[in-house]
């Protein structure tokens, strides 16, 4: 991940990761954790530290939306607190 204003002072963050592939924290480069979370079943976040920098992936790398407190999945929204999709899988049944 990048920070900065423009390719000149962009700043590198690395993810790391928990074995299941949630990111657990985010470095620097000189390995200082910036951002840090933990989850309980299902994604619902538990703890969540922030330095100076925001991280909107979270629990299976879903993207974090702070206006609906849901995490989005690529075709629909997740809600970490009831553990479930707000909708039906797009593709039905066919995806297994």
């Amino acid at each position: 991940m990048l920070d900065g204003e423009g390719p000149l002072r962009a700043i590198p963050f690395y993810y790391q990761l928990d074995h299941l592939g949630p990111p657990q924290e985010l470095t620097d480069y000189s390995g200082e954790i910036m951002w840090s979370a933990k989850y309980r079943a299902y994604g619902n976040l538990a703890v969540l530290e922030v330095s100076e920098i925001d991280n909107p992936l979270r629990f299976q790398g879903q993207y974090f939306d702070a206006e609906t407190g849901l995490n989005y999945n690529r075709h629909r929204y997740y809600n970490p607190n009831t553990g479930r999709f707000l909708t039906p899988d797009p593709i039905k049944l066919a995806g297994g």
